[in-house]
């Protein structure tokens, strides 16, 4: 674990970012449309998705 700008402690970015974009893809073949958002995570990360656009969405709160 290592602690990022936040004082969080995360798993390595890369793993993060390894693990977010299985996810991301597997829902994108199951449901196209689908709205999907990181909360609480850093901003590089959701560059790196492709997420941009959904910065300030939380899916716990949808």
């Amino acid at each position: 674990m290592e602690k990022t700008g936040d004082g969080r402690a995360r798993y390595p970015q890369l793993l993060r970012q390894e693990v977010y974009s299985a996810i991301v893809n597997a829902a994108r073949r199951v449901c196209p449309e689908v709205e999907l958002a990181l909360c609480l995570e850093e901003h590089g990360l959701w560059q790196n998705l492709g997420l941009e656009g959904n910065i300030g969405r939380c899916n716990c709160v949808l």
